[in-house]
């Protein structure tokens, strides 16, 4: 099955909005870096469960990674920044502590932040 090359493209726009690298992605995601470069270069697809942390990870929707569904507009403003709850201005270790969060399935969001009070 062909990849789709919007996404792979939209993948890698997403993250250089949020200034990280493939290496941090993969982190994040507990994958080897090669991995997600394949999903960036459209040879593989992430999975279902891969995809759901790149949206929270990110900071977006589904609808962002469907460029066959989405209104253009909604992804020109995305990529304009006017859509995006960026980190731009965080620390690297703030971004890490955003990413992971991010990463996580509810329940161990909820156990993190239980945590942190």
């Amino acid at each position: 099955m062909a990849s789709n090359t919007g996404v792979s493209k939209l993948l890698k726009q997403y993250r250089k909005n949020c200034n990280l690298t493939q290496q941090q992605v993969a982190d994040a995601l507990n994958i080897n870096r090669t991995t997600y470069t394949y999903y960036e270069t459209g040879k593989t697809e992430p999975s279902i469960s891969t995809l759901h942390k790149l949206v929270k990870m990110f900071g977006i929707t589904y609808d962002d990674l469907l460029p066959e569904v989405r209104e253009p507009s909604v992804r020109d403003s995305f990529l304009r920044g006017r859509v995006n709850d960026s980190i731009y201005t965080l620390s690297n270790e703030e971004q890490q502590v955003i990413i992971q969060l991010r990463a996580m399935s509810e329940e161990e969001r909820k156990k993190f932040l239980e945590s942190m009070k």
